[in-house]
């Protein structure tokens, strides 16, 4: 049984979000559970939620009391420091009660994978919609889309492939909201200052917000542009790029094309786990290639010095590509 401190706060709106997780996890063992908490939420609102509240937090009602028309007197009816006792008036209401609630009310049960490993992780969504999660990544959705739109949350990087059904399709990350109808595109936090946002195919529809949350500019991409979004002020600069070349390491491939080798070195960071540094002399060089799931560091050197000469040195803090 979940705690019972947990169900009082999410009643209350005050749940934090351990709570809120520990409560997902016993919405997912039992749909009794979903209409258990249901029913509580509405009895919870049914006879304690009033609407009008002290600043000391009681609860006031304002009625005509038999006999003195037009005088009003303020009747406590509740307070918060009872707050322990309402699971179980709201239980024992339940087992009172055979009502049902619509379907839209319910309480979404949510899911949440997290992929830690190396490479990437393929997961079907609840509408067959499948996302690829890059490293130290994490996505979050119901086990259930609504009917009238499918919203999930992503930390991290990820590479969407949308199936169209007709409902909206929305993903937050971070200070960023994505909404689109049956697309592709990619989504990665490539540091702590910005988000960057590839379109593959389709269309979107992306609002920033800054670092307080407050929206800052709503902007829409065509395939073949990425957006590179400031995470505090929500400053938006879009580019023209390879999108398929781009968004091509979800097949375990890395494509470069006429790309500065500061940029490819962040890639190769990532794919080979290792930090890679790149002389200021070198760094505005660009090159074309790939990187393939079975290639070594060293086979990425060769193909990079097919076009111009460069030597590694590793040290303690990593790799580092010069001038040969």
């Amino acid at each position: 049984m979940v705690p019972e401190s947990a169900i009082i706060r999410y009643l209350q709106g005050d749940a934090t979000g351990e709570e809120m997780k520990i409560l997902n996890e016993w919405l997912k063992e039992d749909r009794k559970n979903v209409e258990m908490l249901v029913r509580m939420t509405q009895i919870w609102d049914a006879k304690y939620r009033m609407p009008h509240r002290t600043p000391a937090g009681e609860h006031v009602v304002r009625r005509r009391g038999a006999g003195l028309a037009g005088r009003r007197r303020n009747i406590r009816i509740w307070r918060y420091a009872a707050a322990a006792t309402v699971a179980i008036v709201a239980t024992v209401g339940i087992l009172l009660t055979g009502e049902q609630l619509p379907e839209k009310e319910m309480p979404v049960a949510m899911e949440t994978k997290t992929f830690s490993g190396r490479g990437t992780e393929k997961i079907i969504l609840p509408d067959s919609s499948t996302v690829w999660l890059g490293t130290n990544s994490e996505i979050r959705y119901p086990l259930s889309f609504a009917t009238n739109n499918r919203m999930v949350e992503l930390t991290g990087k990820a590479y969407f492939d949308v199936r169209k059904t007709g409902q909206a399709f929305t993903v937050h990350s971070q200070n960023i909201r994505v909404e689109v109808t049956g697309t592709a595109f990619e989504i990665e936090a490539p540091d702590e200052k910005s988000i960057t946002l590839t379109l593959v195919s389709g269309a979107v529809n992306v609002q920033t917000k800054d670092s307080l949350h407050v929206e800052q500019r709503l902007f829409s991409l065509t395939p073949g542009q990425q957006a590179i979004i400031d995470k505090n002020g929500g400053e938006v600069q879009i580019i023209n790029i390879d999108a398929a070349c781009y968004a091509a390491w979800k097949d375990g491939t890395y494509r470069f094309a006429d790309e500065a080798l500061e940029k490819i070195a962040e890639q190769l960071s990532f794919r080979f786990k290792t930090k890679i540094c790149v002389a200021p002399s070198m760094r505005k060089h660009r090159f074309t290639g790939r990187v393939t799931p079975g290639m070594t560091f060293a086979d990425v050197m060769k193909i990079i010095g097919i076009s111009h000469p460069v030597s590694c040195k590793t040290t303690s803090e990593g790799i580092y590509i010069k001038e040969k």
